[in-house]
């Protein structure tokens, strides 16, 4: 799964990664939880992408009024093309949410250690996500795609988030493309030869820490695994 990241690299840097143009700014994040208001990238009315804060915990527009409708943090992308509450959103509202690390934990004698996954060459993490609009503020809600973990991450939890490779992140918003099919053949996962995962502080798993100490290592690189090959992007 993911329930966990960190964003604290410089708004304009991302904006521009993204083509976008707007004098925003937020602070750095270093431990963002679920049901906060998230940075997400997605293609905006004219087809372009933009800049949104979205809820993270999705539900559709539908399941807003019901009680005890789940609002998921995840979705699956073995599922997503076949599920009622994802499938939508899979062929018309993809989203990118931009990280620098991910969190993930581990048992290790008899308690539960952390450890943060990002990019070897320091690159902006994208998660696939998709979102959902929503009568409530912020106005829209999202929901990170995971699948089966692979490579290094296998080490820490079955499940990873999947992250986009970087040359595909205009075909994953292109609004025109809404057949399961043809989204697949343009878009790929970044080979996780390129991540790297260490551990840290357990003090991350409590939301009410934020601060920057929370990603420095306190410990050694989890070593590499060969014959990891990279998965294409969500189904």
């Amino acid at each position: 799964m993911c329930g966990r990241y960190d964003l604290s690299r410089n708004a304009q840097e991302i904006l521009r990664f993204f083509g976008i143009e707007a004098e925003v700014d937020w602070p750095p994040r270093y431990n963002i939880a679920p049901s906060q208001n998230i940075l997400t990238i997605h293609a905006g009315a004219n087809g372009r992408p933009v800049a949104a804060w979205s809820h993270w915990g999705f539900k559709p527009s539908y399941a807003e009024e019901k009680q005890g409708a789940p609002a998921p943090i995840n979705a699956r992308a073995e599922k997503i093309a076949d599920s009622a509450y994802f499938r939508s959103s899979f062929a018309k509202r993809r989203a990118i949410i931009p990280a620098d690390g991910w969190y993930e934990w581990r048992a290790e004698a008899g308690r539960k250690q952390p450890y943060r996954f990002m990019r070897r060459d320091g690159g902006l993490l994208l998660l696939a996500g998709l979102w959902t609009p929503s009568a409530q503020e912020p106005g829209e809600r999202v929901a990170i795609i995971t699948e089966p973990a692979r490579g290094l991450a296998r080490q820490v939890h079955p499940r990873m988030p999947v992250v986009l490779n970087d040359p595909c992140w205009r075909a994953w918003l292109d609004p025109a493309l809404t057949e399961g099919d043809a989204i697949r053949e343009v878009t790929a996962a970044l080979p996780i030869e390129q991540i790297r995962a260490y551990p840290v502080s357990p003090r991350v798993g409590n939301p009410r820490h934020d601060e920057a100490t929370l990603i420095e290592a306190s410990g050694e690189d989890l070593p590499r695994r060969r014959n990891n090959r990279t998965r294409p992007a969500p189904r």
